[in-house]
């Protein structure tokens, strides 16, 4: 019986290779002109339902969608007794990353691969090559390969950004020839703006893995928390005139609470496509250029949760072929050269699968052990005002599986109380220990100043959130023994229908989007200019500035019933009032309650203007704000009428080539009543144009603060570094009398700030709304020189121009879409900026 089951098996196996031997190959599904071509997402993804379709060592998973609504698919390879047995593999898998999960025998164990590719659209070599690597991982049925599907379970994520991959495709598409030139100036080179870097909102998927602001983002780190791959690679493009990189990167650039272990795994695996690269002759370089410091990328966001994150890069030929230092380059030698390193991660991964796999089993049970020896203990945060902000800082951990329980009691730390009805206790003490550590890092101390990216991401600084490390008083936290999980609670006050007037705080993040319906409902809304004391059924009750008013008298009944229906849709509570009249500050009927109008904002777009900035204002627009953004072409501007708008918008961009017809044509549409919004270099461009009285710090005025007298020749790199400000945070105060600052309630506020513009005082008082502090630097790098230029400059101006307004921020009070504690700024501009008119 033993001999005949032993004679069936190898059967099966037989016919299934034979099966998986007659898989069409990529260039035989296709036509031989669209397989010359860019490929679009559909494409690939009818190619891969194909071979799913037709082989028991496949299996396609969707875990999510992309903005433009493409599917995000792993396109999973394995035995075939693997791909039948995929969730018990998982769930044994998800052992190694729980510290108090009994040892599992790892001997027998499939190690977890993760292959990443596109998250940079417009960088498609590397999907390419994995639909042929796939085709050949399936076809080959030699002993190696057999063993590798045997021991592993493959995830390929074949196209991470099917939005801009498709954008890329179909420009490259129009460009391409039967007989292509190699010739650098071809227009087709150089992607029309937008470009297909960014996904639908033009955000950097790759650098999007830590805030998670993205709908592809929040699928993403989802599905790699439910599988915790032992390896993530992932596969990229760069400058032409380079060669092949792949990591460990620069040693000295590498994020500080990386283990030794990982380092070392790292080399050992890159060493296997050092190899493979060799064999063939092929150039490459492994330990420049590239850092390993930002955990929000998706080759280091797995170095500090037991997995191990590896960057690979390729020449990019921009299209079919391309003259470069290294010679002609063709589109398909970038995808062979991607072929090559796939192979030598799979071969590199199945060869150390044991040490992975012991690598991540004793990352996370070490977790407990330093987070014991720690002398923090954990985070105590608080937000008692934005409770929608609260919930999305606690759901933004969630995503990164790090538990916070709310607390049983209040809590006394020094001065500040944390009221348990609005904190929670984060523990150092559990398996997100390093992860943790990273995102509540404060740390301006470097050995090396160069940075790829960010120096800084502290998660809580950057949602305004008030938090506090707790050491010697940890064991009087009383948290509740169940972690936060997402839950919607519905407001329970009652709406009066006879009431005279209702009033809404303006710092719940709810507010803003329940402004704009009901002002597109025609519903007439006031914003309280000053503090008052309002009468409520149940008493006197304080409102800040910047309350939302709506009266009775201004309404009539059928708009007030909208206004009910709305204030239950967006979930925002109100409170009645019975009187005019207020105990303190200005009463109902006061001139210092003004109404409010529906901003008409546009913003100028297009070759010269940053792409990425765009984009967030344009997300921050259609998720946060639910109002319309016009975009205006600046390239062309005998089109553009600002009559339309009242706001216009300029973020960080190229402006000395404005066409100055289109200059005149913004400072006459401000001295006629409009408003103007900059930010970055669009504030020099206003100070240069005299709609600011601020003057800034030039170029030279930055420069001359270093000491370049003794300087050689191979110092210039580390003086540009030096004078770069590549993502830091630092420490403005407010003025919290000011419309702008309206659901501000601290003096100090967290800014994120990633260039050198720098904006001397104003000329005359009451202008200036935000001014760095005299020691400004609270997390990331910045240089002694560059601290001494920014201190006591100003941050944010409001001023008025004629009958308009100029609001000038010298940072991008948007970054990334996940800088909370700035971005009601804009808001407020938006909504209060005719306040800065003398009534």
């Amino acid at each position: 019986m033993r001999i005949i089951l032993h004679i069936l098996f190898i059967l099966a196996l037989f016919l299934n290779n034979a099966v998986a031997a007659q898989l069409t190959s990529p260039a035989q599904f296709f036509p031989k002109q669209v397989n010359n071509s860019q490929l679009r997402a559909e494409q690939i993804y009818s190619y891969l339902d194909y071979v799913a379709q037709n082989s028991t060592n496949a299996q396609i998973t969707e875990f999510g969608y992309s903005e433009e609504f493409r599917p995000l698919k792993l396109f999973v390879i394995s035995s075939t007794d693997n791909i039948q047995n995929l969730d018990s593999i998982r769930i044994a898998h998800e052992q190694l990353s729980n510290p108090y999960a009994r040892k599992p025998d790892i001997k027998k164990m499939p190690i977890i691969i993760w292959l990443s590719f596109a998250s940079h659209g417009d960088e498609p070599s590397g999907t390419r090559a994995a639909i042929d690597v796939i085709h050949q991982l399936l076809s080959d049925n030699t002993t190696e390969t057999r063993q590798w599907l045997n021991d592993s379970v493959i995830l390929f994520e074949i196209i991470a950004n099917p939005d801009g991959y498709d954008r890329f495709a179909s420009q490259a598409n129009t460009f391409y020839s039967d007989f292509p030139t190699a010739n650098k100036q071809h227009m087709g080179r150089a992607e029309s703006w937008p470009g297909g870097r960014g996904n639908h909102y033009w955000f950097d998927l790759n650098r999007d893995w830590l805030p998670v602001t993205q709908i592809e983002s929040i699928a993403r780190v989802k599905e790699f928390q439910r599988w915790k791959p032992n390896l993530l690679a992932d596969f990229h493009e760069m400058q032409a005139d380079h060669s092949y990189f792949f990591q460990p990167g620069v040693a000295e650039r590498i994020n500080p609470l990386t283990p030794e272990r990982n380092i070392e795994l790292t080399k050992t695996l890159s060493d296997y496509t050092a190899r493979s690269f060799d064999q063939q002759q092929k150039l490459f370089f492994s330990e420049e250029r590239f850092d390993d410091f930002y955990i929000g990328k998706g080759s280091t966001y797995p170095d500090l949760q037991g997995s191990l994150g590896i960057l690979l890069e390729q020449a990019n030929s921009r299209g079919q072929i391309l003259d470069t230092i290294n010679g002609k380059l063709t589109f398909q030698d970038t995808v062979d050269n991607q072929k090559l390193a796939i192979w030598s991660m799979l071969r590199a991964a199945n060869a150390k699968r044991e040490a992975l796999l012991s690598y991540q089993e004793a990352f996370f049970k070490s977790a407990i052990a330093k987070a014991k020896a720690h002398n923090i203990k954990g985070f105590l945060i608080q937000e008692k005002y934005n409770k929608s902000k609260l919930n999305a800082f606690l759901q933004l951990l969630n995503y990164h599986a790090i538990q916070a329980y709310p607390l049983k009691d209040d809590f006394q730390s020094g001065d500040h109380l944390f009221e348990k009805a609005h904190s929670y206790w984060i523990p150092l003490q559990q398996a997100q220990f390093s992860l943790i550590q990273s995102i509540f890092s404060r740390q301006t101390s470097f050995s090396d100043h160069t940075f790829y990216d960010v120096t800084n991401w502290n998660l809580a600084l950057s949602y305004g959130i008030q938090y506090q490390e707790v050491d010697k008083g940890f064991f009087s936290v009383k948290p509740e023994s169940q972690a936060w999980r997402a839950s919607k609670q519905k407001n329970t006050n009652v709406f009066q229908q006879k009431a005279l007037a209702y009033l809404i705080e303006w710092h719940d993040n709810k507010a803003a989007p329940l402004l704009a319906e009901m002002l597109k409902r025609k519903i007439a809304v006031r914003v309280t200019e000053k503090d008052l004391n309002a009468v409520t059924p149940q008493g006197s009750k304080a409102f800040s500035s910047g309350s939302l008013l709506v009266l009775a008298a201004d309404n009539a009944v059928g708009k007030l019933r909208e206004f009910q229906a709305l204030l239950q849709e967006y979930n925002v509570m109100h409170f009645n009032l019975v009187t005019g009249h207020t105990p303190q500050g200005p009463d109902l009927g006061s001139i210092h309650q003004v109404p409010l109008a529906l901003p008409k904002a546009a913003i100028l777009a297009g070759s010269g203007v940053s792409t990425t900035e765009v984009g967030e204002v344009w997300f921050h627009f259609d998720k946060k704000l639910h109002l319309p953004l016009v975009m205006l072409d600046k390239t062309n501007p005998e089109l553009i009428d600002l009559n339309h708008f009242s706001h216009l918008i300029m973020v960080d961009g190229a402006y000395q080539s404005l066409p100055s017809i289109l200059a005149q044509r913004i400072i006459n549409w401000v001295e006629d009543g409009g408003t103007l919004i900059t930010t970055k270099r669009a504030t020099l461009w206003a100070s240069q144009q005299r709609l600011i009285r601020n003057e800034f710090l030039s170029e030279s005025d930055l420069i001359s603060e270093f000491n370049t007298d003794q300087l050689k020749y191979a110092d210039k790199e580390k003086l540009l570094s030096e004078m770069r400000i590549s993502g830091t945070v630092f420490n403005g105060q407010l003025d919290n009398s000011h419309p702008l600052t309206f659901a501000y309630y601290t003096e100090n506020l967290p800014i994120f700030r990633n260039d050198r513009v720098m904006l001397l005082n104003a000329s005359q008082p009451f202008l200036d709304v935000i001014k760095y502090t005299d020691s400004p630097l609270l997390a990331g790098y910045a240089s002694k020189e560059n601290i001494k230029s920014l201190r006591n400059t100003t941050a944010l101006t409001a001023q008025s121009k004629g009958k308009g307004q100029v609001i000038a921020f010298t940072d991008n009070p948007l970054f990334r879409g996940y800088w909370y504690a700035t971005e009601r700024l804009l808001t407020n501009a938006l909504y209060f900026s005719h306040l800065l008119q003398e009534r």
